[in-house]
């Protein structure tokens, strides 16, 4: 009966950032009754301009220090944190000091990708001051347009880009309801693979969002494998440009032990250092249980990084950079156990057998990387469900595409 307050955030996922990409423009939509009773629309930094004049400070996170070291924290980088929710929080803030408002009841965002899909089912799009139809296959160009950023924190005034996201916001939201139907099934796909997401304040439309994976959150089920999170500084679009290869080994010692190495392999096909091509300047994260004891890292920028608790995981961060025309790899080795995990240690055992659910997270904005899971079990035990995984002797192997979310149901009989 209220009215509800929605943020919609404009993410370029060819360059590539936590929740899934880099932030050009937002939108606030009022909802009341079922009826749209207010629609704004702005370039983010001219947002930042306007809270910087009037003497905004905020608080940089400490995670974000660590890689960026002097960098201010601005609305342009509320997704510094991979969980929706918290992007939520801290937008709420910005918002507010703008004077739009005192709550944000549920945030949305959508990349570049999901807007592609849409644009090919509508045919396309008219966006004022443009002589062409704005299609999937003319929308990068038409960014690339908009000029080549200074660097990576500098203002960067999107004039394409608001007005196209103004002409889409205002038509997608606009559409008489059996508009939809001719894009349901690209929202549905877009949802599933995390190129759109959306949580909301609401207890129980929070929890449908999270039930179905729409909110992108670190969720404690994808501890049991390591959650790696991308941020390019490159000011490039590189991310449209690289391929990119995960091989996770899970080596299961015994009931109360897990060795796990995993490994990042990025190809840069550019092929030259010039705008939107260019080196792949990235800082990785990696989310490992709080617990987990790292044993080996090799890959990093000058070997050096940074480990440090945050949130409840184990954080490990450093300088992943992938000159144009190479491929490098990335590393790490890592051991959990029983007796530091407890009762919440991965591996279940009942009076018949042991149980192992993999979840696997799949960064917001990424495309299809290509994924190797190998699970390596003691000799003496004896497989009683391994769902798509190939068996060979002790042995379970699965080549894969993570274009969303994967879940992996493994028993041994006892």
């Amino acid at each position: 009966e209220e009215k509800n307050t929605y943020l919609i955030l404009l993410q370029d996922d060819g360059e590539i950032r936590s929740t899934g990409g880099w932030l050009s423009s937002y939108a606030l939509i009022g909802i009341e009754k079922g009826q749209i009773v207010e629609l704004f629309v702005d370039d983010i930094y001219s947002a930042q301009a306007v809270l910087s004049l009037g003497g905004n400070n905020y608080k940089t996170p400490s995670s974000m220090l660590r890689a960026f070291q002097d960098t201010r924290y601005s609305f342009p980088l509320v997704n510094w944190n991979p969980n929706l929710d918290n992007v939520l929080l801290e937008s709420e803030q910005f918002i507010y000091d703008l004077g739009k408002g005192e709550n944000i009841d549920a945030i949305i965002t959508i990349d570049i990708t999901a807007i592609q899909r849409i644009l090919s089912a509508w045919g396309g799009i008219e966006v004022p001051g443009e002589t062409e139809l704005i299609t999937a296959d003319n929308i990068y160009s038409k960014i690339f347009s908009d000029g080549v950023p200074e660097g990576p924190n500098q203002s960067r005034r999107t004039p394409f880009l608001t007005d196209f996201f103004s002409s889409f916001v205002n038509r997608l939201f606009s559409s008489r309801f059996e508009g939809y139907r001719e894009i349901s099934e690209v929202l549905k796909q877009s949802l599933k693979d995390k190129h759109i997401q959306i949580t909301f304040k609401n207890s129980s439309a929070k929890a449908y969002s999270d039930s179905n994976g729409w909110d992108g959150n670190l969720d404690a089920e994808f501890l049991v494998t390591p959650i790696n999170i991308d941020w390019n500084w490159g000011a490039n679009k590189t991310n449209l440009y690289i391929k990119k290869n995960h091989t996770l080994t899970i080596d299961i010692e015994d009931e109360e032990t897990i060795n796990y190495t995993y490994e990042i392999a990025i190809e840069n096909t550019s092929q030259e250092d010039v705008y939107p091509y260019g080196e792949y300047v990235n800082y990785l994260r990696v989310f490992l249980p709080y617990s987990a004891r790292v044993t080996g890292l090799k890959g990093l920028e000058n070997n050096e990084y940074d480990i440090y608790e945050e949130g409840g995981y184990k954080v490990v961060g450093g300088w992943f950079n992938v000159p144009i025309k190479t491929t490098d790899t990335f590393e790490i080795s890592y051991q959990v156990s029983k007796d530091e995990i407890g009762a919440d240690f991965f591996l279940t055992e009942s009076d018949v057998r042991y149980e192992l659910n993999l979840n696997i997270y799949k960064q917001p904005g990424s495309k299809k990387d290509a994924y190797n899971l190998t699970i390596i079990y003691p000799d003496d035990w004896d497989i009683e469900s391994s769902e798509s995984l190939t068996k060979i002797e002790n042995n379970l192997n699965r080549r894969f595409e993570l274009s969303s979310d994967q879940e992996f149901y493994i028993s041994w009989k006892k």
